[in-house]
């Protein structure tokens, strides 16, 4: 008998089963491939690692996985942070762009309006 059949649930029972373990009261919860057994009594992870050769359970301390937890909060935060900076750099330049143009049209338009005026007032110059 290996070590891990000393943790095997009872009652068969699945997701966040209330059993004994050694005698203590708790409850396996599910985080990933991880099932971490959780005592009622103090709250406190077992702290020992052991996995079946049927991968059903393991056990991991509580630390472990709230600092694999933060990383990958960490990670996720950067990565949407990053995203978002770069759609706003991208919609700022577009704006950049569109007022540019709008601009440089605007320009030609009062380029063509002045050379109209002064081709107007060189004919009635002429003419009259």
């Amino acid at each position: 008998m290996g070590r891990g059949m000393m943790f095997k649930k009872m009652g068969g029972g699945g997701y966040n089963t209330m059993f004994k373990k050694n005698g203590v009261e708790g409850r396996w919860v599910l985080f990933g491939w991880n099932q971490l057994w959780y005592s009622v009594s103090d709250g406190k992870t077992d702290a020992q690692t052991h996995r079946r050769t049927d991968g059903h359970y393991y056990y991991i301390p509580s630390e472990k996985n709230s600092a694999g937890i933060t990383i990958v909060v960490v990670v996720v935060v950067v990565v949407v942070v990053v995203v978002v900076v770069v759609v706003v750099v991208v919609v700022v330049v577009v704006v950049v762009e569109v007022v540019v143009v709008v601009v440089l049209v605007l320009v030609v338009v009062v380029e063509v309006v002045v050379v109209v005026v002064v081709v107007v007032v060189v004919v009635v110059v002429v003419v009259v």
